[in-house]
């Protein structure tokens, strides 16, 4: 009828508003690039490198001239939504460290009021598709001197002239940091300590192929780790019901145990 918006739709089914068209050009440089690095040996021994080279297959395949080949065969686990924001943040933040700017944050925890932060930022982390930023934290008289900030809390990035740049201390290992812990919390005056669990026969063929740590040990249905306990190791441990038991130390498992009873409590 006139006057009325008609809905624009593409011939093709299998196109999206959403996808990323790429030209004949690039996928020429795509190629090129993928040949190239599965020639060099130095970047074939990068534990990343197979992903990277599945995920160029796919882009590929999917832009091809042949158009029988449309169908995904690969599905990777990533975020539903791309958020352009924290984009944004991840790509200021990284300039930032590498001109060792002191720089002002906007901070807002999902049930907390908005907070500023002044941060020497020294470097980020990925865990679970999300992004973390470590710094040291100009504020004085505070708990935490080297805070974590989640980037999809932060709400605002500038540079602060109003602090010198915080070098990172030479005492302070990085590589030993996440080493010795699971994902992203981190207590500098911790240090690892021996942790032995018990864990039923399913988990022993899976976790002798995908370790929770490169200290890990493995014997019949014992598995022992050389960890810092922090909340993610918690969640891992709960996340994995009653298909294993924390038996040392012993102070951790009592903590283990408030969780499930906790967890229980909600149920009956």
């Amino acid at each position: 009828p006139r006057g009325r918006n008609k809905p624009q739709i593409y011939t093709n089914k299998n196109l999206s508003i959403k996808e990323t068209f790429i030209v004949k050009e690039d996928l020429n440089e795509l190629r090129e690039f993928q040949a190239l690095i599965k020639t060099n040996k130095i970047v074939q021994n990068l534990p990343w490198i197979g992903i990277l080279n599945a995920r160029l297959n796919q882009s590929i395949d999917y832009h091809n001239e042949d158009k029988s080949v449309l169908n995904p065969i690969l599905y990777f686990d990533e975020p539903k939504t791309l958020n352009t924001k924290i984009q944004n943040f991840l790509d200021s933040l990284y300039h930032f460290m590498r001109q060792n700017k002191v720089v002002k944050i906007g901070y807002k925890k999902f049930d907390g009021e908005l907070k500023n932060y002044r941060i020497s930022p020294y470097f980020m982390k990925e865990y679970k598709h999300m992004w973390y930023l470590y710094g040291y934290n100009h504020a004085t008289r505070v708990n935490v001197k080297y805070p974590c900030l989640a980037l999809d809390r932060i709400t605002s990035v500038q540079e602060d002239y109003s602090y010198v740049y915080e070098q990172l201390p030479k005492t302070i290992n990085t590589e030993l940091w996440f080493a010795n812990n699971l994902g992203i919390t981190i207590n500098d005056k911790l240090k690892p300590i021996q942790l032995k669990f018990k864990i039923d026969n399913s988990l022993v063929n899976y976790l002798s192929n995908y370790p929770i740590d490169e200290s890990q040990r493995i014997n019949n249905n014992l598995l022992y780790v050389k960890l810092i306990p922090n909340y993610e190791l918690e969640q891992w441990i709960l996340g994995y019901g009653d298909q294993i038991e924390i038996l040392e130390p012993l102070d951790f498992r009592e903590k283990i145990k408030k969780r499930i009873y906790n967890q229980f409590s909600k149920y009956y």
